[in-house]
């Protein structure tokens, strides 16, 4: 055993020094040590591919480059699914299987000849939709590092939150004319420094909420700040302000970024996304279990993909409200009043829970 997890490590070595893949040659061999530790695989392989080792060129080093191959195509495609929205934790399990399926379809022939070799029933259950049962230890290892992967291992202690002191229904602030609905909250929140007004008794309460903002928002609210965290997105500069408020949520994956490379610094935050940070806070604490499943919003099938999950619990639990009519308008951007009410809201919801 000890052999094979050497020559897992020595193998994936050499294949990273000349950057074959695009996913980490760590993670791959992770997952070829838990399989090795946890099942014959490997060793069924090896022997089986001794059948075509003098017609087809065959060896043990062909078979460990090619597991490498195929595990870590799966790891590009889930991780790729994941940053285009279409990978969440409802639907998981079943993608990682699929992704399986589909990039076994692109081994190489004389490797699927192997394969077939050491597990003859292999085709029956494929053809099933089925995991063969010598692949689940392959599986669950990928399972578990994809996990670790996008940080959905990750899980976060709420603090204690402290209740507010008292309910002002009056505005401290001179333009919430329109918006006096928002005074509670904005009152609320402004008492405990988690928003500001905009200077001279001002809250701008109609202007679009950045990303940045709303992300520093929440990480004000629920102590989520490190002045050790670090991110690499290309826009997020190290000596501003929002630096450390972005980087703490990233390490926590409460919130990801526009695109793999990008936060979207200086774009306003739409209503979906501002759903989907809140959602990510609440479920790595482990506090939304009990919510029950209310009606949808009348609009909830423009709601993107990866944000549907988020929005229709928050709606369950009476965090986000939507229009008089239904509807959530997930792509419209938000103000500063109906995210401080957001906020509010999710606060309240949480100081509920702790409190029962």
């Amino acid at each position: 055993m000890k052999k094979v997890i050497a020559l897992i490590l020595l193998i994936t070595f050499v294949l990273s020094s000349v950057n074959v893949f695009a996913a980490s040659e760590e993670q791959v061999a992770r997952i070829l040590i838990k399989v090795s530790e946890e099942s014959t695989m490997l060793t069924d392989l090896y022997k089986a591919g001794e059948k075509y080792r003098i017609s087809n060129n065959v060896t043990n080093q062909y078979i460990d480059n090619q597991l490498n191959i195929y595990i870590n195509r799966c790891l590009t495609e889930l991780i790729k699914l994941n940053s285009d929205g279409t990978l969440n934790e409802s639907n998981f399990e079943s993608t990682v299987q699929n992704v399986l399926f589909s990039q076994a379809q692109r081994l190489e022939p004389v490797f699927l000849l192997v394969v077939q070799e050491a597990y003859s029933n292999l085709i029956v259950d494929l053809l099933s939709n089925k995991i063969p049962a010598q692949f689940e230890p392959l599986y669950k290892a990928l399972v578990a590092e994809t996990k670790d992967i996008l940080g959905w291992n990750i899980k976060f202690e709420m603090p204690v939150l402290t209740p507010f002191e008292e309910v002002v229904t009056n505005s401290s602030f001179t333009d919430m004319g329109r918006y006096k609905w928002a005074n509670e909250a904005v009152e609320s929140l402004l008492s405990k420094g988690i928003i500001n007004g905009i200077g001279n008794n001002l809250f701008d309460p109609s202007a679009d909420v950045k990303r940045e903002e709303f992300t520093k928002m929440l990480s004000v609210a629920f102590n989520i700040v490190s002045d050790t965290a670090v991110c690499n997105f290309n826009d997020v500069n190290k000596n501003e302000w929002y630096y450390k408020y972005i980087a703490s949520m990233a390490e926590m994956r409460m919130v990801n970024g526009i695109s793999e490379t990008e936060f979207g610094v200086g774009d306003s935050i739409i209503r979906q996304d501002m759903a989907v940070m809140i959602y990510r806070i609440g479920n790595k604490a482990g506090i939304f279990g009990g919510v029950e499943k209310t009606e949808d919003f009348a609009d909830s099938f423009s709601i993107s993909d990866y944000a549907t999950e988020a929005v229709s619990c928050l709606k369950s639990a009476g965090i986000l409200n939507g229009s008089d009519e239904g509807y959530f308008f997930p792509h419209k951007t938000s103000n500063r009043a109906e995210a401080a009410q957001i906020l509010y809201n999710f606060y309240n919801y949480i100081l509920n829970t702790q409190n029962n």
